[in-house]
């Protein structure tokens, strides 16, 4: 997914979507906050502490849902204002080339 964005896609499609960490980044996290280098471009990266928990999700393939539910567990947000927000965060995530997103097999 690079030549679309996820604004593109029904709130319905987007549950079916498998997100994770692209190849060749390598992170930490300071203070709660992660630090991403890309080492193809030898960019960098920082994530406030909502940021990390949502790349810490990423570590392995996980869904839009799962992600969300995470995020509302650990934080004082609406679910509808955390699904938004969620969707344009991983939209800049797979823009910069941080993450990959692939639509599941077992979607129905």
């Amino acid at each position: 997914m690079n030549d679309s964005n996820l604004k593109n896609i029904s709130p319905e499609r987007i549950e079916h979507y498998l997100f994770k960490h692209a190849p060749g980044k390598i992170s930490t996290e300071i203070d709660g906050e992660s630090v991403i280098m890309d080492v193809q471009s030898g960019t960098y990266s920082s994530l406030n502490p909502v940021g990390s928990l949502i790349w810490k999700e990423l570590r392995e393939e996980n869904r839009f849902a799962s992600i969300l539910e995470s995020i509302v567990d650990h934080f004082e947000v609406p679910l509808d204002v955390a699904k938004k927000e969620l969707a344009e965060f991983l939209d800049l995530l797979i823009e910069k080339n941080l993450v990959t997103a692939t639509e599941a097999a077992d979607r129905p």
